[in-house]
């Protein structure tokens, strides 16, 4: 049982060193330049970073419980946790390109013409919708579930995504300078509060 608990501490460090490395800007224009092209490298990377999510999932699955008591209410507000993330996670999305947000090849041979910051919807309220829900989805597993083995697993989770938007907004900030410095100023990065 704690070979494995070591196992979920450890696949975590391994997905987010893998993830953060191929998001890396010299590791995607080199990999454009000497393997393939621009087009396809978000697709292989959302492709890369599902396959190598799957032992994380396989651990979590297959990794025997240490029951703890539960009352039911505390099962329900975990499920409606759970249910609030997916419903946040969904209207995010809805203010995104979903193709290109996988990163799916453009059919259109014209170029884009420059990214604009995109402000509407929950983005208007927190920077990083999608993380949020994931955080409170991850928080309703845990009350859901409130073994070490969930513990692990929403802990590295978290600290993996707060990691990940440590990076992400170095690229945001290279990508759309002052007029995103404001946006961070204006806008709190995962809740509805200042500071958060």
């Amino acid at each position: 049982m704690q070979m494995t608990y070591v196992l979920i501490i450890t696949g975590w460090g391994l997905y987010g060193a893998i993830h953060s490395l191929l998001a890396a800007q010299r590791i995607r224009q080199y990999v454009q330049q000497a393997v393939m092209p621009a087009r396809y490298y978000r697709l292989i990377y959302n492709l890369i970073a599902a396959i190598t999510f799957l032992p994380l999932l396989y651990l979590l699955r297959f990794t025997p419980v240490d029951p703890m008591p539960l009352m039911q209410p505390v099962a329900w507000f975990g499920n409606g946790l759970i249910l609030t993330g997916t419903v946040l996670g969904v209207l995010a999305l809805r203010h995104y390109n979903l193709a290109e947000f996988i990163g799916w090849p453009a059919t259109d041979p014209q170029p884009a013409g420059p990214a604009s910051l995109r402000r509407q919807g929950l983005l208007a309220y927190v920077r990083h919708p999608l993380y949020t829900a994931t955080y409170i989805a991850l928080a309703g597993l845990f009350i859901r579930q409130p073994d070490m083995k969930h513990l692990l697993f929403c802990l590295g989770g978290m600290i993996y995504i707060r990691t990940g938007i440590y990076f992400e907004e170095k690229k945001l900030i290279r990508e759309f300078g002052s007029e995103y410095l404001l946006y961070r100023k204006e806008v709190p990065m995962l809740f509805p509060l200042r500071g958060l």
